[in-house]
């Protein structure tokens, strides 16, 4: 399993032409979506609406479908399982030459091999399948899958095939494309779809795209048969509509494609004179194939999400693991969404093949999703039906289990670091073979938790009673930034609880699937700070903060710490979050510096919202760059560990944005991120530093203080 994963992320590592390729592509095509979905807002709501309400009724919505289907003239065949599928396509598609549109359903049961191995001839006819199939290139992406091929690579692939010069101009390789594309559409007997939606009410196929081929497909042949998912029902052809628009504005940034195809029944208007002489007239023949394999044996799992997506893409995007490997990233589905949707249809050995590992859980693609589908979570999931199956392994149970959990391991840990760390200037180099060139933060003398006081009383008269969640990276390497989070709270007349029996957050354990050591976790800190009175509790760590957000779901069928745990995740805050809402006295000192600002991906999905650069705007005189894009940085805790190369690539990227501001600093409010930045700018040879906001925050308190 872990061989056939690195093997996949090195092949991915090993084309970083291909990833400059997806960056550029992706990050020209984010800012036309994005401005799409602000003229839009109500887009994304109506359609969870949607498919929350076709999921939960997808069984009646089905038989509906079917007999509204057949009332209308299609040919429907419900298939159970995959082969019985494939056995009855096969029998409907006995000669070619086939012209077939995009298809996520034709290619999850292999249909095209099958087809291929009886010498049929399959033709794709989007632009983009086409340049792959020819040039026997894999897909990169669901709705741009040539997104990675240079011009003139696609102007080479069409010269040896059309045995003719074609310059490598856009509009050159179109047409001639599109002409050695017509004779195919004209003369081929079977055309094969996918669907986008499929309306219960009306019996009808509902189909967007930008090129006319699917426009073609489904018009020009003698016979139509369609492959979907039986998760493509919808209860009515407004809300099929809406599917498309959706699938339009997050896949493309347009307000609707530029074709939108209605198939309710074979053709009823068919001139019999032209018959012979002319094809277009639509299909004398439509054929349904549903596909249920998987389908309803996962309704009752969290997984059961994963149905409502609508193959846009746009999670692709933002996914920093998809942009880098690419399609190494998944099997015959891509990303995290892919490893999802190869569990339900393939089972839980496929996933794991996919890349059920590769995951970093940052959670950006739940914050794009028009479903709102929080990929990162269901992974979790699916990790804990792994460890529940085979365990957690050796390597991460020692560093899990043992020195996350197990303040000894700790102690010991921290004592014989001289032995694999070497010191170098303000942090340590590893003595290990290949990672040598590392920056490790100096290690705290002693864990935060044991020099700091249970209680730091408040500056001035106390008005509040907060408790501090510490977090290990702070416990056992940023001491300073503790303190600095502590002595901010104390300024605003706050005493400050430090429960010295709290532990790891536990998302490092939830992350890998082991949740029954982070239930463990979990309730110890709600025990921790459920004794003592406060008004609320501080993390100062966006990865704790998400490790506090999945509390109230590790205690789903225990109703007494599900109640706890939504207590205190109620008065749980992030440090900006809560500055903002009950501070009593501003930053006054002047910071004349530039400082660019780095945001963490669980802040920005967190559990009180991100609200850091509201806080360093109140700083006077300190100046804020802005980087290009706000990408992630590649840290993702034991992702760091088991794919270094791979996090270190994603970092280098972050690198490069943050060397452009030409700030002083870097700020960040993670001390997972500051650790990967710091790394990551040490590696580059850069001299910015990175520290921590509350750091930041507390030097333009500290002059104040001495004023007072």
């Amino acid at each position: 399993m872990g061989r056939n994963i690195q093997f996949k992320v090195n092949q991915g590592l090993a084309d970083p032409v291909t990833a400059d390729i997806r960056h550029k592509i992706f990050a020209r095509r984010r800012p036309q979506i994005e401005k799409v979905l602000q003229e839009q807002p109500e887009l994304a709501l109506h359609l969870q609406e949607i498919k929350t309400a076709s999921r939960n009724n997808l069984s009646d919505l089905v038989e509906q479908a079917v007999a509204n289907m057949r009332a209308n003239g299609i040919k429907v065949f419900r298939a159970a399982t995959n082969q019985e599928a494939m056995d009855y396509l096969l029998s409907v598609i006995d000669t070619g030459p086939v012209v077939k549109s995009k298809s996520n359903a034709v290619k999850e049961i292999g249909l095209i091999n099958k087809l291929a191995e009886r010498n049929v001839e399959v033709i794709e006819t989007d632009l983009g399948d086409r340049i792959c199939q020819l040039g026997n290139i894999p897909a990169a992406h669901p709705l741009g899958p040539a997104v990675h091929v240079p011009i003139e690579r696609v102007a080479q692939i069409f010269s040896d095939n059309l045995q003719e010069e074609i310059p490598p101009h856009h509009e050159a390789i179109v047409m001639k494309a599109r002409e050695s594309l017509r004779e195919y559409l004209i003369s081929a007997p079977v055309g094969l779809t996918g669907a986008n939606a499929i309306s219960a009410d009306t019996g009808s196929i509902v189909l967007t795209e930008n090129e006319g081929n699917i426009r073609a497909v489904t018009n020009m042949p003698r016979k139509h048969v369609v492959v979907a998912g039986v998760e493509k029902m919808v209860a009515t052809l407004e809300d099929a509509l809406h599917v498309v628009k959706t699938a339009a504005a997050f896949g493309t940034g347009q307000d609707i494609g530029a074709y939108v195809s209605v198939v309710s029944g074979p053709s009823g208007n068919k001139n019999v004179l032209l018959d012979e002489l002319l094809q277009g007239q639509g299909p004398e023949e439509v054929h349904v194939v549903l596909l249920e394999q998987g389908r309803w044996e996962i309704l009752g799992e969290s997984v059961a999400h994963a149905l409502a997506c609508i193959n846009c893409g746009h999670c692709l995007r933002v996914c920093p693991v998809f942009a880098e490997i690419g399609e190494n990233f998944g099997t015959n589905f891509f990303g995290g969404i892919g490893v999802l949707h190869s569990y339900i249809r393939y089972g839980l050995a496929e996933a794991v093949k996919g890349g059920l590992e590769l995951c970093m859980g940052c959670g950006r693609c739940k914050t794009v999703c028009p479903n709102a589908i929080p990929t990162d979570d269901l992974i979790k999931d699916l990790r804990k039906k792994v460890v529940a199956d085979q365990g957690l392994g050796w390597k991460k149970s020692l560093i899990l289990k043992g020195f996350l959990t197990k303040q000894p391991l700790q102690k010991l840990a921290l004592s014989m670091a001289p032995i694999f760390l070497s010191r170098n200037g303000d942090c340590l180099q590893p003595k290990i073979r290949n990672i040598t060139s590392r920056k490790v933060p100096l290690l705290n003398k002693k864990p935060f938790l044991e020099q700091a006081a249970d209680r730091v009383p408040a500056i001035g008269q106390k008005r509040m009673q907060v408790g501090y969640f510490v977090g290990c990276l702070n416990n056992l390497t940023y001491a300073e930034t503790a303190m600095a989070t502590v002595v901010l709270l104390n300024f605003q007349e706050i005493d400050v609880l430090i429960p010295k029996t709290q532990n790891c957050c536990g998302l490092p354990l939830q992350a890998n699937g082991d949740f029954r050591t982070a239930e463990k976790l979990a309730r110890n800190n709600l025990q921790a700070f459920n004794e003592v009175q406060v008004d609320a509790v501080i993390y100062d760590c966006a990865s704790c903060g998400k490790g506090f957000e999945g509390y109230p779901s590790l205690f789903q069928d225990d109703p007494y710490w599900r109640t706890i745990a939504d207590g205190l995740l109620e008065k749980t805050y992030d440090l900006s979050s809560f500055l903002l809402k009950y501070q009593q006295l501003l930053p006054r000192r002047a910071l004349r510096e530039t400082v660019t600002y780095h945001s963490p991906c669980h802040l920005k999905q967190g559990v009180s919202g991100h609200q850091d650069r509201k806080v360093l705007q109140q700083i006077p005189s300190l100046t804020v760059k802005e980087v290009a894009e706000d990408t992630c940085c590649g840290f993702g805790g034991t992702f760091n560990l088991q794919f270094h190369r791979l996090s270190g690539q994603i970092a280098e990227r972050k690198m490069a944005q943050l060397q452009e501001t030409d700030a002083d600093m870097v700020v960040t409010s993670c001390p997972g991120c500051r650790l990967q930045l710091s790394d990551g700018l040490h590696r580059v040879g850069a001299k910015q530093q990175v520290v921590h906001l509350s750091e930041l925050l507390l030097r333009s308190f500290d002059m104040e203080r001495e004023e007072m």
